[in-house]
């Protein structure tokens, strides 16, 4: 505020500078990272040392921004500085990112599936990797699929293995000397049984085929 001296004034004066901080403010780009940090500050402030921020699936780099030549992990604002300022998170593709394979059997009624086993790898965020598969006795491996492995760690790749079936053709033979020839898929659960049962018969002949 501006102080007038009227013209005849006597006496001694005397005048009280006040004086209000200058605020500066600081801004942060986290690129989809989390950190709580001042956005504000003043000459007088403290040091302020920025936290730096977390971000799923990947690994924090450094800062870059105000007064930084680099990217650079730790950041210290000193007290005395002046000026808004300016830093962006950097980040690298983390290592060590989850993603699940389930592996599903076919049921004995060969139509449904159900979970066998789970497994878990790690990866490189955004990068392609082919999931591993399992062996199943008495079952067909599926192809191995490709699949890219998401940030947040929810990338699945699902297997389904088919149960193994044959082909039993009977023939049955009349008194005639008349063949009929039957030929039925089957799963091997029931392979077993069916040939004892027509090996003992003497009216019947059959071939299996996978």
């Amino acid at each position: 505020k501006e102080v007038e001296i009227k013209q005849g004034t006597r006496g001694d004066l005397e005048f009280i500078a006040n004086w209000t901080l200058d605020e500066y403010t600081i801004t942060y780009e986290l690129l989809d990272g989390t950190a709580i940090n001042p956005t504000t500050y003043t000459v007088e402030s403290d040091d302020i040392i920025l936290n730096n921020p977390n971000k799923q699936g990947y690994d924090f780099e450094g800062w870059t921004g105000s007064d930084l030549a680099e990217k650079t992990i730790d950041v210290i604002i000193k007290s005395g500085s002046i000026g808004n300022r300016e830093y962006t998170a950097n980040y690298t593709p983390g290592k060590h990112t989850i993603y699940t394979v389930k592996h599903y059997t076919m049921d004995i009624n060969g139509e449904s599936y159900s979970l066998e086993d789970t497994d878990y790898g790690e990866g490189e965020t955004n990068s392609t990797i082919t999931a591993e598969t399992r062996t199943y006795t008495g079952f067909k491996t599926p192809d191995e699929k490709q699949v890219t492995i998401k940030a947040d760690g929810t990338s699945v790749v699902e297997y389904y293995y088919t149960r193994d079936s044959y082909v039993v053709t009977f023939e049955l033979f009349n008194v005639c000397g008349f063949c009929i020839r039957i030929s039925k898929k089957i799963l091997p659960d029931f392979l077993a049984s069916i040939c004892s049962f027509f090996a003992l018969s003497d009216i019947f002949k059959f071939s299996l085929t996978k």
